[in-house]
């Protein structure tokens, strides 16, 4: 009588034949597994200790910070990525001028001052509030440099030339590693109410000039770090003035930000009028003594603008008054020793 096996016995295969079938159960693993770039790509978060407190947003300026970082993302391939918020103006705004681009570097080894990067520009029309559609590339500035990186105060970059925005679209800032210390590219993030409006991207090699969006692997930065946030990077813009039915520009009052800001040697300031007068552009110390006149005498209807040499200051904090016939507007600078 024959005796059927056990079922032990019917596991037991001889091991050549246990080999073969575990390499062709991962090779069909392997086909049927999503593509590799389809994986989110590697970005470390590292918290830093809390810097004083950071600058808020001036009216001016366009912004998703507080003008504070919480956490550092880093990614070693640094050349490769793109990272940019979405900045949305104020319809009261609308149309504007970009005048500068502001960033917050963090405090640490990854940057030092004089290390590189590129600032690309984008307005996007569609309202989704998303770079991966709509964005349409205007303007860049090419390897500027990291002024402070305290992780308090802002570098400052002003358009050779202002960009000119018609309508109300979003304004799409790019930073890109053209030069840093560090191994890794940081960003600093503001963690505090994260608003959906930092991107990263990475391309299959050195970003390009400028860089195309979206980029192969894209998404909203808390899709694809540890943790999500706000990029300390921001526009400094004003009202684009308009024509009126009689052909007349309307411009309006306005008082622009200071820039450098914090300054060492030179501090500049901008302002718009909308009606030729006397204009007095003074200085005060933070007991209210005026410290210096900047301008004083008759301007016309446009934008105008003032300079002040700071070195004979006392560092420290400074404000600005505009008086122009009965109309008045303030603003802050901050000295360097």
């Amino acid at each position: 009588m024959t005796r059927l096996p056990t079922p032990c016995a019917l596991r037991r295969f001889p091991r050549s034949v246990s080999v073969a079938l575990f390499v062709i159960a991962a090779l069909l693993y392997l086909v049927q597994a999503p593509p590799l770039q389809a994986q989110p790509f590697p970005l470390a978060s590292s918290p830093r200790v809390a810097a004083a407190p950071g600058e808020a947003p001036s009216p001016t300026e366009l912004a998703v910070d507080d003008g504070t970082f919480e956490t550092v993302v880093a990614t070693p391939d640094g050349e490769e990525f793109v990272w940019m918020n979405v900045l949305t103006p104020p319809p009261s705004l609308c149309p504007y001028r970009v005048e500068s681009v502001r960033v917050l570097w963090p405090n640490g080894e990854d940057v030092v001052v004089g290390d590189t990067a590129d600032v690309y520009l984008y307005t996007d029309t569609d309202g989704d509030h998303s770079p991966a559609t709509g964005a349409v590339f205007r303007t860049a500035l090419e390897n500027v440099t990291a002024q402070f990186v305290d992780g308090v105060t802002f570098s400052e970059y002003e358009l050779p030339e202002d960009l000119e925005v018609e309508g109300c679209p979003d304004l799409v800032v790019a930073l890109v590693n053209t030069g840093m210390t560090g191994d890794a590219y940081p960003a600093a993030l503001d963690t505090t109410a994260p608003q959906g409006r930092s991107w990263a991207g990475l391309y299959d090699g050195p970003v390009p000039r400028p860089p195309p969006l979206p980029a192969p692997i894209f998404g909203q930065i808390g899709e694809l770090a540890p943790g999500d946030g706000n990029f300390t990077i921001r526009a400094v813009a004003a009202p684009l003035s308009t024509a009126t039915e009689g052909g007349a520009s309307e411009a309006r009052f306005v008082l622009g930000p200071a820039f450098p800001n914090p300054a060492r040697d030179v501090a500049t300031v901008r302002f718009y009028l909308d009606e030729p007068g006397h204009v007095r552009l003074v200085l005060y110390d933070t007991l209210g003594r005026a410290v210096a006149t900047i301008v004083d005498g008759t301007r016309g209807i446009g934008e105008h603008k003032a300079t002040i040499e700071t070195t004979r200051l006392e560092p420290g904090l400074y404000v600005w008054r505009l008086d122009a016939d009965g109309q008045r507007a303030s603003g802050k600078v901050t000295v360097l020793d």
